[in-house]
């Protein structure tokens, strides 16, 4: 079961992807930001594997991370011995005609990825 964070977004937006999810048999929502929260933290407590986020300019931390330019980064371990890389990529999808596979199949590919 893919679990699905709907994260910061206008309240319609929201409405729709909700109506989406809510049709895909291996999907769930466990849990829906408020338009300007963040969610970030919200969406790890809920133990999501995926975060939908509206793709405009957001004063939040999910903002930053899909931002121009994209950043990478490396996390060191407290004990300086090891530690851990993170990449991001982008990828563009394209939402038409048929918006609601192509967005739950969207989902299904980044949560393949991790």
């Amino acid at each position: 079961m893919i679990r699905v964070h709907l994260g910061p977004m206008r309240t319609m937006l929201a409405a729709v992807v909700k109506g989406v999810l809510q049709g895909q048999a291996d999907m769930e929502i466990v849990g829906c930001s408020a338009p300007d929260d963040d969610g970030l933290e919200q969406a790890y407590a809920n133990a999501a594997n995926v975060i939908v986020i509206e793709k405009r300019a957001q004063p939040t931390s999910l903002g930053a991370l899909i931002a121009e330019p994209l950043l990478g980064f490396v996390a060191i371990a407290g004990d300086g011995l090891g530690g851990t890389t993170v990449h991001l990529a982008r990828d563009t999808i394209r939402l038409w005609p048929d918006a609601n596979a192509a967005l739950a199949d969207a989902i299904r590919q980044v949560a393949a990825r991790r």
